[in-house]
């Protein structure tokens, strides 16, 4: 009797602690602590979406309504909108991206068994990948990033059973955010070496097919709008400094320094056809060098990172496990590995966790006290920070442009209308501003968020409004009200 309960012992922990993360990540996705910047553009296109046929001109007239991503995770938002009764809310987005979080690690798992990992390789591998800092940071948010991850790990799952249905999760996951389809890549250089030439160039022509298919239908649907956003959306410029703060997360990481290493065991002992027959071990390569890349453009952050960790954590359950196996000398001593491998990647996360369950920040108690001022007094526009966008969203006013950094990206261009947005900022169309830093001491630190002109237009035409203290439990809420200048 004791033997078995030793046996379950580290799938035990394992699952209770995956349990425990994910019950609060949940409870941050309800409560909705943690307001992230660019969750208010996404909840501002979604309830845009909801009240009207969307069109090329929300990315050139105000009201300006802007997205770099595909549309999937939109209308997957809008749907979970409509069942749960939360338009204009971060509730539903977040629930997609907690599911489909969940439904990551699931795949890691399954990625794992089916490559004849043990159990508790396939729960570590998820464990590992949970508790990474891209998941901890990013899965309680709305953001589009884990159902782009979820549909291509499906495609590297689906791989060696389906090409059809590995294109179809391609093409879906491109529809999400556009960096998927690079995957193509790696997964058609390990069907050359496992499946031929024919079978790599089947899936490379099923992929293309109906992502061209998909990302066409929905130009259509959108009169230009997604093919127009994806390419007008995505011209930041590219810098060192992004790419090394990124490439820091990826040398400290758990999963990371460990795959890497099992890497590195395993270009000594095998050949190098072996990388590409692994399709996981194929796609964790390119992602070490793509995910750095990509995280270079001005405006990234960690979630660039999520498919090398995702891939990261699948090679340490296929190969880093047996070579830990090997090391260990008997199973008993395994067994005692994988828990204290558990306790230490999952305690001290859980325990950040739980204090910031504890203290919460920018919670919407705050909402009322600001509401019971601005909404008494709508104008046909108001203006919003990303963090105070739901605020924004239950005012009675239409928000000028849901996602200020993209206006700046594409301010210089030509292609948005600057003199009606500035107009609006004169004449009192924009009656109130809610911004996360007081105006005069943040004008060089918000140059990245609001064009120079906006500024001079937000300093000449507003002024502050204090609202009670103990009203607002946070810091970083300023309400700025239209005062006409005087001439």
């Amino acid at each position: 009797m004791t033997l078995a309960l030793m046996r379950l012992l580290p799938n035990t922990v394992i699952v209770v602690f995956l349990l425990i993360l994910c019950a609060q990540f949940n409870m941050h996705v309800i409560a909705r602590y943690r307001v992230d910047g660019g969750e208010g553009g996404i909840v501002a296109m979604v309830d845009r979406m909801s009240r009207e046929p969307i069109s090329e001109k929300w990315l050139t007239a105000p009201p300006l309504t802007l997205s770099c991503y595909g549309p999937l995770y939109y209308w997957v938002v809008q749907g979970a909108s409509r069942l749960t009764g939360g338009a204009g809310s971060l509730t539903p987005g977040r629930l997609v991206s907690l599911l489909a979080g969940m439904l990551s690690m699931g795949l890691i798992g399954l990625a794992v068994r089916r490559r004849g990992g043990a159990p508790d390789a396939a729960l570590l591998a998820a464990l590992l990948f949970a508790t990474s800092d891209p998941v901890l940071t990013w899965l309680p948010l709305e953001r589009v990033d884990f159902l782009a991850l979820a549909f291509m790990l499906a495609a590297y799952v689906l791989a060696s059973r389906s090409i059809a249905l590995a294109a179809l999760a391609i093409a879906l996951g491109t529809l999400t955010r556009q960096t998927v389809v690079l995957d193509v890549i790696p997964i058609a250089a390990s069907l050359l070496v496992t499946g031929g030439r024919g079978r790599a160039a089947r899936f490379v022509a099923l992929a293309a097919g109906l992502t061209l298919g998909l990302v066409a239908a929905a130009a259509w649907q959108s009169h230009g709008y997604w093919l127009f956003a994806a390419l007008e959306a995505n011209t930041n410029a590219a810098h060192p400094i992004y790419g090394f703060k990124n490439i820091s997360y990826i040398c400290y990481g758990n999963a990371s320094v460990a795959a890497i290493l099992v890497a590195l065991i395993l270009a000594a002992r095998r050949p190098a056809r072996f990388f590409l027959g692994c399709v996981y071990l194929a796609g964790f390569l390119f992602h070490l060098v793509l995910d750095p890349l990509l995280s270079c453009k001005v405006g990234s952050n960690i979630n660039y990172l999520l498919p090398f960790f995702a891939l990261a954590a699948v090679v340490i359950g296929i190969h880093g496990m047996p070579i830990l196996r090997r090391l260990s000398g008997g199973a008993e001593r395994m067994r005692v590995i994988v828990t204290a491998l558990a306790l230490l990647v999952t305690v001290p996360p859980v325990g950040s966790m739980a204090r910031l369950v504890r203290t919460p920040i920018g919670t919407p108690e705050i909402y009322p006290a600001v509401l019971d001022r601005i909404a008494p007094d709508p104008a046909p526009f108001i203006v919003a920070d990303f963090e105070w966008m739901e605020i924004a969203l239950r005012s009675g006013s239409t928000p000028l442009v849901n996602d200020s950094y993209l206006m700046s990206l594409l301010w210089d261009s030509g292609k948005i209308d600057r003199a009606a947005i500035l107009a609006a900022l004169e004449d009192g169309s924009v009656k109130w501003l809610l911004l996360d830093k007081p105006l005069e001491a943040t004008v060089k630190d918000r140059s990245e968020y609001w064009p120079e002109d906006v500024l001079k237009a937000f300093r000449r035409n507003y002024k502050r409004i204090h609202i009670e203290r103990e009203a607002l439990p946070v810091h970083d809420l300023f309400v700025y009200v239209y005062e006409k200048p005087k001439r």
